[in-house]
């Protein structure tokens, strides 16, 4: 019964990771290849060097992983973001508020990316672990910066996977291949 239970989980688990969900379109919108998509670099978080008395062990060195691996994120971004077939621009993570004034009408998106930056950065700053340690997966889309409709690339992408572009990539560079018949290598 358990090995039956722990199949069926799997198979489940397996099924739902290749849908797209809701009603969010399947297809990736047809301007994509002559408007401009944002890609977002993380940015260093200011925190103190030693863990203040009210934040959480785990959190506090969460945030301090993030800073230490800022360059080699970026670089594996800046990598893939060449590849990318039309324009795109890499801006910071944290600047939200200018999104829609940078020229462009999409941007590629996760929900942890939400969390992150809601609030302002020092708001979020324990808020936004906290926040993704509740939720297992995350969503991953394309964003229209004029209307705010989501194309999503997948309802569940882990969490823990959101500091790895190379995964937001390869689900975007399979849609963009199999939808808009490129090649990207």
């Amino acid at each position: 019964m358990k090995r039956y239970l722990i199949f069926l989980f799997i198979l489940i688990n397996l099924r739902t990771n290749a849908q797209i969900w809701g009603d969010s379109p399947r297809d990736l919108p047809q301007d994509l290849r002559t408007e401009t998509i944002l890609f977002l670099k993380f940015d260093s978080v200011d925190h103190p060097t030693l863990r203040p008395a009210g934040m959480d062990k785990k959190y506090f060195e969460r945030w301090q992983y993030h800073n230490q691996n800022l360059t080699r994120h970026n670089a594996v971004l800046r990598k893939l973001a060449a590849k990318y077939p039309f324009k795109y621009k890499i801006v910071s993570m944290f600047d939200t508020a200018r999104y829609r004034t940078y020229g462009a009408k999409y941007m590629l998106w996760l929900n942890t990316f939400d969390a992150m930056t809601k609030g302002g950065l020092q708001a979020s700053l324990h808020g936004a672990y906290r926040t993704m340690d509740h939720s297992p997966t995350t969503e991953l889309g394309i964003l229209d910066l004029t209307c705010d409709k989501q194309y999503l690339l997948s309802k569940s992408m882990s969490i823990v996977r959101s500091y790895f572009y190379q995964d937001s990539f390869r689900k975007l560079f399979y849609q963009l291949e199999k939808q808009f018949d490129v090649k990207i290598k």
